[in-house]
């Protein structure tokens, strides 16, 4: 067994006929909800054991109704087999229900060979930095090493800045090194824009989406997300993801409500 949280947290089990179990922790829940990154990686375990092709390249997980910490089924199909890319659709089951539904396609980042143009920079971090993520109740944040610029964390601490941004970089508390499986989670490890706002609630995520574009160098990850419309109680939250290096590893994109009247 890893001795990394994150790998054991994420492990799966079985696999006959394409049915797996495992358990989602308690270590990763926001308001007794599991992280839907977190479930996202445990999902992707599964796609992972079946197919021939080691990496994500996309991945699309509609959340159904919610988790919680406790044992879980998984049933992957394979979509398509081809030689550079196989697709699998995952549907996780808890208590009877179907909770999560997710479509994957992997491949291999190594032997891509093709045209590359680079057009995003990452973001400058400017000091002072905090840690706290928000006020929620949660464990999901001690499992991580936040540094958020204070210019824009205002939102998790009740004092919402008005602009509809937020990032910072982020590590494993356990010293784990990022890797393509991490991405999901990281994608969805920030306050939600919408703090900034003024929506300083449980934002439950209807739909995830998250683009890998390579293997990320090891030691802590830069993320940046905002948000461009919020709309009769719905929004969405775009994200980047560069690793030490400066290199963009992921992007996402996210659809959620907002469950919260803004404050004050």
């Amino acid at each position: 067994m890893s001795d990394y949280v994150f790998d054991a947290d994420t492990a799966v089990t079985g696999g006959d006929g394409g049915v797996f179990q495992a358990a989602l922790h308690e270590r990763w829940t926001i308001e007794n909800v599991p992280n839907g990154g977190y479930t996202m990686a445990v999902m992707l375990r599964a796609c992972q054991a079946m197919s021939a092709h080691p990496d994500p390249l996309t991945a699309t997980a509609h959340f159904l109704s919610p988790t919680k910490a406790g044992p879980v089924e998984m049933r992957v199909e394979e979509v398509k087999a081809g030689r550079s890319t196989s697709t699998f659709m995952a549907a996780l089951r808890q208590d009877g229900r179907e909770r999560v539904r997710m479509l994957t396609t992997l491949g291999h980042l190594d032997s891509r060979d093709g045209p590359t143009h680079r057009y995003l920079s990452p973001p400058t971090l400017e000091p002072p930095f905090v840690e706290q993520r928000s006020m929620l109740d949660q464990n999901f944040p001690d499992n991580f090493r936040f540094e958020i610029p204070q210019r824009v964390a205002g939102g998790a601490i009740g004092q919402p800045t008005g602009e509809p941004e937020i990032g910072g970089r982020i590590a494993f508390a356990d010293g784990r090194d990022p890797d393509l499986l991490a991405m999901p989670v990281f994608a969805d490890g920030m306050p939600p824009a919408a703090f900034n706002l003024g929506y300083a609630a449980w934002t439950p995520t209807i739909e995830l989406t998250v683009h890998f574009w390579n293997h990320p160098a090891p030691g802590p990850v830069t993320v940046w997300f905002h948000s461009a419309v919020v709309e009769g109680g719905y929004h969405d939250e775009s994200g980047d993801i560069w690793d030490s290096e400066g290199r963009l590893v992921a992007r996402s994109r996210q659809f959620a409500r907002i469950l919260a009247a803004p404050s004050p």
